[in-house]
């Protein structure tokens, strides 16, 4: 096996904290990098938050 093989699932985090900001840069990002499950968060205020898993 060659070490720069990667094996198992690679899983990826997006975070944004305003409604301004848009997760798409990251999520195209991670993908590019091999990321098969995409986890997302939009922190709208200080306790609330939307979560979204792709």
């Amino acid at each position: 096996m060659n070490k720069n093989t990667t094996t198992g699932l690679l899983l990826g985090y997006a975070r944004v904290s305003t409604d301004d900001q848009d997760l798409t840069n990251q999520r195209a990002e991670l993908q590019a990098a091999g990321c098969t499950k995409l986890f997302s968060v939009l922190l709208q205020s200080w306790g609330s938050r939307k979560t979204g898993v792709e």
